[in-house]
């Protein structure tokens, strides 16, 4: 569920930044949150950890979802 989000947001960021350019740094803001509080989130695995953190990712595509 939280790599859905992740995929959501980097999707909504793509879809907005030609057109709605303003509304990016709100949708980054809270990708950057759900990120920061995956990483003080007790018992998650470093490699689910790393996951995610590609997930929200520029590099890679959130219409991806063979991950």
């Amino acid at each position: 569920m939280i790599g859905t989000l992740l995929r959501v947001l980097r999707m909504l960021i793509t879809h907005v930044e030609e057109d709605k350019p303003e509304l990016v740094p709100t949708l980054d803001r809270q990708r950057c949150l759900l990120l920061e509080s995956l990483a003080h989130t007790p018992g998650i695995h470093p490699e689910d950890l790393r996951r995610l953190r590609s997930l929200a990712s520029d590099d890679s595509d959130p219409a991806d979802h063979s991950r």
